[in-house]
């Protein structure tokens, strides 16, 4: 088992759709990651994908530019765009918790020690996988 816990900011408001031939939803973002303390070191970006809760959740309370702890398993592919080699890293979110938001429906910013985290994967439908 492999899981990677993610700090960063949303790169654009969540997208909600149900997944095909359920009533279960997806909301899906990019996320902006990098090592603050070197100057040098690349932003990397990650494509999130929050299931059941979460996704309603993250659609609802988040928006491009807040600040979000993201956990889950990671997956990573590559393929072929215009005969150049592409990256993509994609986290299927077991845990979302909002550090700082400014949000949608949020009257004031969230802080640390005041942030609210999105439901957990404990409090999904448990018949149902993540992914």
């Amino acid at each position: 088992m492999q899981k990677q816990i993610i700090i960063g900011n949303l790169g654009n408001d969540p997208e909600i759709r149900t997944m095909n031939g359920t009533d279960r939803e997806v909301a899906t973002f990019s996320l902006a990651s990098n090592d603050r303390r070197k100057k040098s070191d690349p932003t990397t970006w990650f494509r999130v994908n929050a299931y059941g809760n979460n996704a309603r959740t993250c659609f609802e309370r988040l928006s491009k530019g807040d600040k979000v702890f993201v956990e889950g398993p990671l997956k990573a592919s590559a393929y072929m765009k215009n005969g150049e080699p592409q990256y993509s890293l994609t986290i299927d979110a077991t845990n979302v918790h909002f550090i700082q938001t400014k949000g949608k429906n949020a009257s004031a910013p969230a802080t640390a020690a005041s942030a609210a985290p999105a439901a957990t994967s404990d409090e999904q439908d448990a018949s149902q996988p993540p992914f």
